[in-house]
């Protein structure tokens, strides 16, 4: 009974960490400061499409095993949404997203979970860790985003 729950509780570290935790901590996201009243510098909407990876989002396999957890933006975005619905939403999320200059960082797995350790690797070394630049044809640049594009306030 012990190697049971030992079993099913390693298990379950893993799949939070190697499948949730890279959605947030990973070095293309921000982490906003709240200035001396308590408040960040953008929209609701616009925090968490900075703050969220996507990662193989078209994958019915990983949108069934994971509840659409692999679709994290759309998941924040549009909570009362049932991920059942995640693969149809997709398209017009990602054209809505190109169309008003937002931007949405979507990737491979394994290019999700790389960019998870290189920023664990940055925290572990005391690194300041601002976002390395995303760009959907190249997703490791490593130039930094001009963050007052996007942290204007609304």
């Amino acid at each position: 009974m012990c190697w049971s729950f030992y079993a099913e509780s390693h298990h379950g570290f893993h799949h939070f960490c190697g499948r949730i935790r890279v959605s947030h901590l990973s070095d293309f996201v921000h982490h906003p400061e709240p200035d001396e009243a308590g408040n960040l510098p953008m929209s609701w909407p616009m925090l968490q499409m900075l703050t969220s990876v996507d990662y193989d989002s078209d994958s019915i396999f990983f949108n069934w095993t994971l509840g659409g957890f692999n679709a994290h933006a759309v998941h924040h975005l549009l909570p009362n949404i049932c991920h059942v619905h995640y693969l149809k939403i997709m398209p017009v999320f990602r054209q809505t997203a190109k169309d008003h200059g937002i931007p949405y960082m979507e990737m491979t797995y394994w290019e999700s979970l790389k960019s998870h350790f290189r920023f664990l690797k940055r925290m572990g070394q005391y690194e300041h860790t601002e976002p390395t630049e995303f760009n959907q044809d190249n997703e490791t640049q490593i130039e930094k985003v001009d963050r007052k594009k996007y942290l204007e306030p609304v």
